[in-house]
């Protein structure tokens, strides 16, 4: 699972994510928008309006070979227009995947960049 405060607009925080996203399709996993990993952790609701969408876009454009995810937006109590977004990234079959020519694949933390020998090696 990684938490994230939000998705930043820009070509770098799409990059950032279809990494996440790629690193996530060989085992599996969970990508929560609008949670800051802290500590403490803490719930920081972001706008919902079209962040599912540019999720599924990000994730089927921008990792090679694209993916299905499915990002669930779920609205804040007090006010629908703002709230979080779970990210569930399956285990893909087809996996390693590969954002601007790299392969990855998830450490304890962090996203660990595969050499293509390896990349090819998990799959």
């Amino acid at each position: 699972m990684d938490l994230k405060r939000e998705l930043e607009p820009g070509k770098k925080a799409n990059t950032d994510l279809a990494q996440d996203i790629a690193a996530f399709a060989i085992h599996g996993g969970l990508v929560l928008i609008g949670v800051t990993e802290g500590p403490p952790v803490e719930l920081n609701s972001v706008p919902l309006q079209g962040l599912p969408e540019r999720i599924e876009q990000i994730a089927r454009m921008k990792v090679d070979e694209g993916l299905a995810v499915t990002a669930t937006p779920i609205p804040a109590r007090d006010d629908p227009t703002v709230g979080y977004v779970a990210i569930d990234v399956p285990t893909s079959p087809r996996a390693p995947h590969m954002v601007d020519g790299r392969y990855y694949a998830r450490g304890n933390k962090t996203n660990i960049v595969l050499s293509d020998q390896r990349g090819a090696a998990v799959s």
